[in-house]
């Protein structure tokens, strides 16, 4: 009998630690709703005061967007105009791109235009100095034909010279015996006369 109360209280132990198990989860389950009902209440306040925050906020946000409106609408008028700037600074650059274009295109033409004349007056100098050279090499040759012609012409002034000094000398010379033979003649016939004179005279007495 014992043993079987012993079994008794054994199985009463049992029972009460099941319901004490029960308990103790009707408990936790018993916190774990109050709990959730807190945080239910507590996310409710929150989210009240959210949005009432957000009705606030939302309000604030209407009076600015009521404010900025004006600004809005001005900065659409301002886009606009710089949309109508902005188009026609493309045709500027348009312009100015092509202008550019025909800039460079001159550019290039007149760098080939100056190449070619600079190679034209390379070549006509490189022509003019070698015709140059000829000519001074012709001016030399005739320079040192007239000096050598020069000097045939004092060669042979200087033998006309002599000749003429020569001949002068000679008609001097001839001229002098002339003048001698003149004057014998002359006194010859002087004396002819004389000697006529002189028949004359004696044949007249």
């Amino acid at each position: 009998s014992l043993l079987r109360m012993c079994e008794q209280l054994y199985g009463q132990v049992e029972a009460l630690g099941e319901r004490s198990d029960q308990v103790a989860a009707m408990v936790a389950e018993g916190e774990g709703r109050v709990h959730a009902e807190v945080e239910a209440e507590e996310i409710k306040a929150a989210r009240k005061a959210r949005e009432q925050h957000l009705e606030e906020r939302e309000q604030r946000l209407e009076g600015q967007l009521a404010h900025l409106e004006p600004l809005v609408e001005g900065m659409h008028a301002s886009m606009a105009e710089y949309g109508e700037e902005l188009a026609r600074l493309r045709e500027q650059l348009a312009a100015s791109e092509q202008a550019r274009q025909v800039l460079e295109e001159q550019h290039r033409s007149t760098c080939e235009a100056l190449q070619e004349a600079h190679e034209a007056l390379q070549a006509e100098r490189v022509s003019k100095s070698v015709a140059a050279e000829h000519a001074q090499a012709e001016m030399l040759s005739e320079i040192s034909r007239l000096v050598a012609s020069r000097n045939e012409l004092r060669d042979a002034a200087g033998d006309l010279a002599a000749s003429a000094h020569a001949d002068a000398l000679a008609f001097v010379a001839e001229r002098s015996a002339w003048a001698e033979e003149r004057e014998a003649v002359k006194a010859e016939r002087e004396a002819a006369e004389a000697t006529f004179a002189k028949e004359k005279e004696a044949a007249v007495v």
